[in-house]
């Protein structure tokens, strides 16, 4: 798109490093998965939702300076890629590879896409945050798009603050850790919901963002635990993209809470949405009673084993 002017070419190129993302995107989860175990997995995982959180900011930052001086300059972020390609190809040792039968097919189990359902459901869930928290704050003279963007940054901070808490709160938490995420993004969807003002409108979007930050993380703990290392890639990408699927309907799911309660406020949808999430919460809990308890080994320990 740099080099581009025909605006349907821009959006074909879009779309092409969109299906390439979409690649590469489970792909560190998976290594994560395959490479570490107990504790130190939990701390991985955590740190790079600090990480790609952190990297998200920056690339925006940086993406809106360069666009301020030409609205090419900004794909020019792209090239930050060739680091991450240089950086793989060098220190990114192959795996060993399985041997498979002949034949075999690759098989999830059903809990996979359990995962992916509920997690398109959140993410269904948390349109208004993300679709709304401007409108609600411009539409009623609270501030004005500086102060939406401050509001909406503290989503990022909060999942940025889980992240680096994650290892600790998964070992206390432990199979019921997407649980815990779920009843806090609660709590703060019922906090931003009724916030009156823009510090409670931010510490409700804080809230909401460290339950996310927490349950993304705990989800794929959960994925690892269910299945074989040679699917965790497969198994991973499979959960993204239901879950991203959520995301994509969430315009639709505005407009069919406004059509079905007859309510159009912004406000009244986040409150559905905080009961979807205390619902997820506590069906995933009486699934999580039936399944076994999570061992979670030290840090060192596994550090070591790896």
């Amino acid at each position: 798109p740099y080099y581009l002017s025909n605006f349907t070419l821009i959006l074909v190129m879009r779309a092409i490093f969109g299906i390439g993302l979409g690649l590469l995107t489970p792909l560190g989860n998976a290594l994560i998965l395959g490479i570490f175990e107990g504790e130190a997995r939990a701390s991985m995982l955590g740190i790079g939702n600090v990480v790609s959180t952190l990297g998200g900011i920056l690339l925006k930052l940086m993406a809106g300076f360069l666009a301020a001086i030409h609205w090419r300059y900004m794909f020019l972020t792209h090239l930050l890629g060739l680091v991450t390609l240089v950086a793989g190809i060098l220190f990114l040792k192959e795996p060993e590879k399985v041997e498979q039968s002949a034949g075999l097919k690759v098989k999830l189990p059903g809990a996979v896409y359990l995962y992916g359902t509920v997690m398109a459901l959140i993410f269904m869930a948390l349109s208004p945050v993300l679709l709304g928290v401007s409108t609600i704050i411009i539409g009623e003279g609270l501030g004005d798009a500086s102060d939406s963007a401050i509001v909406l940054a503290m989503f990022t901070t909060g999942a940025m603050t889980a992240g680096a808490l994650f290892s600790r709160v998964y070992r206390i938490m432990k199979k019921f850790t997407v649980v815990f995420a779920l009843f806090l993004a609660a709590i703060g969807l019922v906090i931003l919901g009724y916030g009156p003002n823009l510090f409670l409108l931010g510490f409700g979007t804080y809230v909401t963002g460290t339950g996310m930050g927490t349950f993304i993380p705990g989800m794929m703990m959960d994925v690892g635990a269910v299945c074989r290392q040679d699917t965790f890639a497969f198994a991973s990408g499979v959960v993204m993209s239901i879950g991203n699927g959520g995301g994509f309907i969430g315009p639709y799911y505005l407009s069919l809470v406004a059509f079905v309660f007859s309510n159009t406020s912004l406000r009244f949808a986040v409150y559905v949405g905080a009961v979807i999430l205390v619902l997820l919460g506590v069906a995933f809990g009486i699934f999580k009673l039936k399944t076994p308890d999570v061992v979670v080994t030290e840090l060192s320990e596994s550090t070591n084993e790896s």
